[in-house]
């Protein structure tokens, strides 16, 4: 028990360390940004810590039985949580046992976009903020710009993990159809086009991704491409304007599917 005891101290120790240089760097990087700091802590029970935090929130039983049902624990490498009341501080739960390298920065960026998007809109409550038809828009944003600004600052080999992951997202997004589970089917689609989006960035020509993006459209990926990396590098608040534009090309995913 000692033993454990003293590689957990070891762990949170150096989770701390790589907790602060990483809302260091994530500010050095984005300085205009402006967000209340969340609490961000790591999890040796991820799903029993989750759920806890939704409780202390307040939130109602049946959104926490919905999370628990539509959650995947064992792959998930973090959630934040915001607390039902978004002028108080949200939290940050990193799974221990499941997380790489930019899982903070990516969190850190969905606090700050919502927190923008809540402040700009005088928006209070987030179990208020979910109910809005726009809602899906502002997540899947948000879920993009943290993908790609996470797998942009990260020291590895592109091409390789495009490669990689080409493959895996063609297993997931079949399996998601034979599901009709569309929000999983969003959402892994959103991830891997923002990888290619720094594909794009990284080891491409701006000659040759300059016809990428005239190119007639040539499937739902394509057009996804094209429609979201103009916006890479853009404010959230300056996204807005393309929610219904977005809302028609999740549309279309779904006529395509």
């Amino acid at each position: 028990m000692e033993i454990i005891d003293n590689l957990r101290n070891e762990f949170n120790s150096s989770f701390n360390k790589l907790k602060e240089a990483e809302i260091k760097f994530y500010k050095s990087k984005y300085p205009d940004e402006e967000f209340p700091i969340p609490e961000i802590v790591a999890s040796f029970n991820f799903k029993e810590d989750t759920i806890n935090t939704y409780k202390e929130f307040n939130y109602p039983n049946e959104y926490i039985l919905k999370v628990d049902k539509r959650a995947n624990w064992n792959t998930t490498a973090a959630i934040t949580i915001f607390n039902s009341n978004m002028n108080l501080q949200s939290k940050i739960i990193v799974n221990a046992f499941n997380s790489i390298n930019d899982t903070i920065f990516h969190e850190l960026t969905h606090v700050s976009d919502y927190y923008s998007y809540c402040k700009s809109h005088n928006y209070l409550n987030y179990l208020e903020l979910i109910q809005l038809k726009e809602f899906i828009c502002i997540y899947l944003f948000s879920e993009f710009r943290a993908f790609y600004r996470g797998i942009l600052y990260c020291d590895e080999e592109i091409e390789k993990r495009v490669k990689y992951e080409t493959t895996e997202f063609s297993k997931i997004q079949q399996a998601t159809i034979d599901k009709q589970n569309l929000e999983v089917y969003y959402y892994h689609s959103i991830k891997y086009i923002s990888l290619y989006c720094v594909y794009l960035e990284k080891c491409v020509s701006k000659e040759e991704i300059t016809n990428i993006l005239l190119d007639e459209d040539k499937n739902i990926l394509h057009i996804i491409l094209k429609f979201l990396y103009p916006l890479r590098n853009k404010k959230f608040s300056e996204m807005e304007i393309y929610f219904n534009d977005f809302q028609n090309i999740l549309d279309k995913m779904i006529s395509k599917s």
